[in-house]
C-alpha cells in the first residue's frame, strides 16, 4: 500500500501572538510527514484511541537517544534484529518481544529463568488440591504434590534407592523399644552413639592419617587395629623413609654402652641451612674432634690456618730427626733428610727439585736475572734485593748517594746519585775482566729515578773510566743542503702505484757525513686522504727507515700548505745515496702531491719517486727543505760519546737530546758506530739489557728487542768491564735505581 504525504505549502506567514499563521500548519505538516521540526514536540495528555494498528519504522540503537528525565522512556523497533524496544533512563534497552519468550499467558507453558520467588510474598500452590502437610517431590520431570503419609510414618528412600516413600518403623511406635545402650569404662572413648527408634546406632572407627591400620575380621567378629609398617616403635629397630625427621638441639642424646651418660647433639647459631657431609668409609673408623687428642693417618690438609706448630705436634711416624725438613714430593709433603756436614740446599740444576750439594758442586745457582748459572767457569752479580726492602746496601730510605728503594713487594733497587752539580757522575763498574773469547754475558736491570736532564751509560768498555762529558767536541752547526719552492701551478702527485717521494745524496753532496735535523714538506691535499705521512732517511744500505716524524695531511687545510718535520736529536750520518723520504700511499683520488719546480735538482741531489721495489728519477725537482747538522768528532752527539777511542758496546742516551736509548759499538777507533733502539729513553720505567760477546759475534737485547752485529765490536783478547753510569747534565742530582747488574763467564 502506498500513501501520499501531508501538503506542505510554504506561504511565509508566521501569523502573530493571537492568530496562527500558515507556518504554523507547516510545521505540524513536516512533524506529520517524518521531518525535524527545530524545538518542537508534540505532547499528549487525553486518551488515544487506535482503532486499527500503529506502525514504526526500524531506527538504529544507536541513534535513540537517552531519556533526559527520569519518568520517560522511548519507545523504537531496532533495525538491528527488527524488534520492538525501549530504551530507558541511564541507558539500558530491553527488548520487549522476548520477554516471556515472546509472548506471555496465564496457562501457557513457558519456562522462567533466573528468578526469584519469595514464598513469604508470593503464593506457592496447587492447581486442585492444597492439604496440610503435603510436600513438594520430584518427579524426574518436575517437582509435584506429594501427599503425606498416615500417622507415625517416616519419609525414607526406598529400598531400590529410587525414589523417597512413606514408611511404617518396623516394631511399631516411634519409641522404639525400652532396651538402649551405653558406653562403659572410666576413660577413653565410646563407640555409642545414639537409640533411634528401635535402631541403636554406634560410632565407625577411623584413622585420618592411616597411621592405624582398621581391618574389619568378619570370620572372627572382631575390628583388627595394628600399626603400618612405618611407624617409629621404641622396642624395635626403625628404618626412617623419604621424610626429614627434625630434632631439636640437646634432645637427641647417644647414650654409652651401660645407659649411665650420653652424648647429646648440640645446634650452633646457623643462620641458614647446612650440609654435614659424611665421608664414605671402607672400614670402621673414629670421628675426629677439636680437642681431643688423636692420631691423624691418611690425611690431606686443605686450605686455611693447617697447623699452629706451638699447639700441634707435626712429626714422621717412624722417624724424626734434628734438622730434617718437609718437602713435597710431587704428591705430599713428606719427611726430608738433611744432608750432610757443610752441604747446602739448592735447586737442582733441571729446577724439577731441591737437593744437598757440597760447596765444590754449588754452581747451577739461580742468578738476580732468575737464570741459573753453570757448574763451570765464573760468575758474579750486584743486585737490588728481592724483597719489599731498601736494597742491597740496605741503607735508611732517605735522599743520599746511596740508597735503596722498593719497587714492589717482590723487588727492592739499590739507588746511587751524583752530586747536584753539573757533569758529575754515580756509577758502579768492575775490574776489567770479561773478554769474547771467554763467552761472557752481561745483564743489567735498571731504571731513572726522574726523566730531569742527564746522561746514562750501561754496558761493557775497555776504558779505565767514563769521563764526564765523554769524549767528543765539536758539531752543532746546522746549514740548508736543498730548498725548492713552487715556481708554477704545477705539482707533483703521489699517485696510485706510488709509495715514496724523495730526494737521494748522491756521492759528493753537501750534507754528506751529518745528521738530517729538519725536512719542510711544500704541499697541497686533494680529496680526503687518510692516515699520517711519515718522513724519514730510507738508507741505501739496507733500505731500513730512519724515522724523524709524521705529519696528518686532512689536518691541514685546502690550498698550499706547509709541513715542517723537526729532528734535532737525530745522529744518523748521511752516507752516499741515502734518500730523505715522504712517505705515504698512493691514491689518484684522495691523496697529496707536492710543490715542484720545473728546473735541475741542486747539484749533488736527485728528486725520485718510489713504486714498490725501485727508486726512479722524476721528472720535476719536488717541493722540499732539508737542513743537515755537523756532528761532533768521534760520532754521536756532543758530551755522549762514551766509547770514543775504546773498545766495548754500551747504551746509552742524554735526556733533553735522545728520544731513545742508542746502541753504541767500537773496537778502539777514535768514532764509534751507533743507532737508535726505538726504546724511549725519559721515563722512569725499568729497562733491561743483556749484552752476549763471543768469538763470533756481539748480541745485544734491550727490553726484549734483539741487536746482532759481526762488525765494529771488540778484539777478542779485549778485557772489558761493566759499567752503570749515570751523569747529571744541571746543578741537580741524578738518580739511577739498580734491580741488578751481573756477568757469567762460561769458558
Amino acid at each position: 500500500m502506498s500513501f501520499t504525504p501531508f501538503k506542505e505549502v510554504t506561504v511565509a506567514n508566521p501569523g502573530s501572538a493571537t492568530r496562527y499563521g500558515s507556518d504554523d500548519v507547516l510545521d505540524i505538516m513536516k512533524i506529520f510527514n517524518a521531518k525535524v521540526v527545530s524545538n518542537k514536540r508534540p505532547e499528549v495528555i487525553n486518551p488515544w484511541r487506535w482503532s486499527t494498528w500503529q506502525e514504526l519504522k526500524q531506527i538504529s540503537e544507536a541513534s535513540v537517544t537517552t531519556p533526559s528525565e527520569a519518568n520517560v522512556a522511548h519507545l523504537f523497533l531496532s533495525a538491528t534484529d527488527n524488534k520492538l524496544k525501549i530504551k530507558k533512563t541511564g541507558g539500558t534497552i530491553v527488548n520487549l518481544e522476548d520477554i516471556g519468550s515472546g509472548t506471555w499467558s496465564p496457562t501457557g507453558t513457558e519456562t522462567v529463568s533466573n528468578k526469584t520467588v519469595n514464598v513469604d510474598l508470593n503464593t506457592v500452590k496447587h492447581s486442585t488440591s492444597n492439604t496440610v502437610g503435603d510436600i513438594l517431590r520430584g518427579t524426574g520431570t518436575k517437582y509435584d504434590r506429594f501427599t503425606k503419609g498416615t500417622a507415625n510414618q517416616v519419609l525414607a528412600v526406598n529400598a531400590a534407592g529410587t525414589d523417597i516413600e512413606w514408611q511404617t518403623p518396623v516394631g511399631g511406635g516411634g519409641g522404639g523399644e525400652t532396651n538402649t545402650a551405653s558406653n562403659v569404662g572410666s576413660a577413653g572413648i565410646g563407640t555409642f552413639y545414639q537409640k533411634l527408634g528401635v535402631d541403636l546406632q554406634f560410632k565407625s572407627i577411623f584413622s585420618p592419617d592411616a597411621s592405624v591400620n582398621i581391618s574389619d575380621d568378619t570370620g572372627n567378629q572382631k575390628i583388627d587395629l595394628t600399626l603400618p609398617a612405618g611407624i617409629v616403635r621404641a622396642a624395635q629397630a626403625n628404618t626412617f623413609g623419604d621424610f626429614q625427621q627434625t630434632f631439636r638441639s640437646s634432645r637427641l642424646a647417644i647414650t654409652n654402652p651401660a645407659n649411665t651418660f650420653a652424648y647429646f647433639l648440640v645446634g650452633s647459631a646457623l643462620t641458614a641451612s647446612r650440609n654435614l657431609f659424611l665421608p664414605l668409609l671402607t672400614g670402621n673408623d673414629t670421628a675426629v674432634t677439636e680437642a681431643f687428642i688423636q692420631t691423624l693417618t691418611n690425611k690431606t690438609m686443605g686450605t686455611g690456618t693447617v697447623a699452629n706448630t706451638d699447639t700441634i705436634t707435626l712429626k714422621h711416624s717412624t722417624t724424626n730427626t734434628a734438622g730434617e725438613l718437609m718437602r713435597n714430593n710431587a704428591t705430599k709433603f713428606d719427611r726430608f733428610a738433611k744432608g750432610a756436614a757443610n752441604t747446602f740446599l739448592r735447586v737442582n740444576p733441571s729446577g724439577t727439585d731441591i737437593e744437598w750439594v757440597a760447596p765444590s758442586g754449588f754452581g747451577g745457582v739461580k742468578l738476580p736475572d732468575g737464570t741459573i748459572a753453570a757448574t763451570t767457569g765464573r760468575w758474579g752479580a750486584f743486585f737490588g734485593g728481592s724483597g719489599n726492602g731498601d736494597g742491597m746496601m740496605g741503607f735508611a730510605y732517605t735522599y743520599n748517594r746511596l740508597h735503596g728503594s722498593s719497587s714492589s713487594s717482590s723487588e727492592s733497587f739499590t739507588d746511587i746519585y751524583t752530586a747536584a752539580t753539573s757533569g758529575t757522575i754515580a756509577e758502579f763498574k768492575t775490574a776489567a775482566g770479561f773478554r769474547r773469547d771467554s763467552t761472557c754475558v752481561f745483564k743489567a736491570k735498571w731504571k731513572l729515578t726522574s726523566t730531569a736532564t742527564c746522561k746514562v751509560k750501561v754496558g761493557l768498555s775497555s776504558a779505565t773510566a767514563l769521563p764526564a762529558g765523554g769524549g767528543g767536541t765539536g758539531g752543532g752547526v746546522t746549514t740548508t743542503r736543498f730548498d725548492v719552492t713552487q715556481n708554477s701551478a704545477t705539482h707533483y702527485e703521489l699517485a696510485a702505484g706510488l709509495s715514496r717521494l724523495g730526494v737521494r745524496f748522491n756521492s759528493g753532496a753537501p750534507g754528506l757525513g751529518e745528521a738530517v735535523t729538519e725536512v719542510v714538506v711544500r704541499f697541497r691535499k686533494y680529496g680526503t686522504p687518510s692516515g699520517s705521512a711519515t718522513v724519514g732517511i730510507r738508507k741505501n744500505s739496507d733500505s731500513t727507515l730512519v724515522s724523524l716524524g709524521t705529519f696528518v695531511p686532512n689536518s691541514f687545510g685546502s690550498g698550499e700548505q706547509v709541513a715542517t718535520i723537526a729532528a734535532p736529536g737525530n745522529t744518523y750520518a748521511m752516507l752516499a745515496n741515502d734518500r730523505v723520504s715522504l712517505e705515504f700511499p698512493g691514491d689518484d683520488t684522495d691523496g697529496i702531491e707536492l710543490d715542484e719546480d720545473t728546473g735541475a735538482d741542486p747539484t749533488g741531489f736527485e728528486s725520485q719517486e718510489f713504486s714498490g721495489s725501485t727508486w726512479s728519477n722524476t721528472s720535476a725537482t719536488l717541493g722540499f727543505r732539508i737542513k743537515t747538522t755537523t756532528l761532533p768528532s768521534g760520532g754521536g752527539t756532543d758530551g755522549d760519546i762514551p766509547l770514543a777511542n775504546a773498545s766495548g758496546v754500551m747504551v746509552h742516551g742524554t735526556i733533553g737530546t735522545h728520544t731513545n736509548y742508542r746502541i753504541a759499538r767500537n773496537s778502539g777507533a777514535a768514532a764509534q758506530t751507533e743507532e737508535d733502539s726505538t726504546k724511549a729513553l725519559a721515563n722512569t720505567t725499568a729497562h733491561t739489557l743483556e749484552i752476549q760477546i763471543n768469538s763470533t759475534n756481539c748480541v745485544v737485547i734491550l727490553d726484549g728487542t734483539t741487536f746482532t752485529y759481526t762488525t765494529t765490536i771488540p778484539a777478542t783478547t779485549t778485557d772489558l768491564a761493566w759499567y752503570m753510569h749515570i751523569e747529571s747534565a744541571t746543578a741537580a742530582e741524578k738518580g739511577l735505581s739498580i734491580a741488578y747488574a751481573q756477568v757469567v763467564v762460561t769458558s
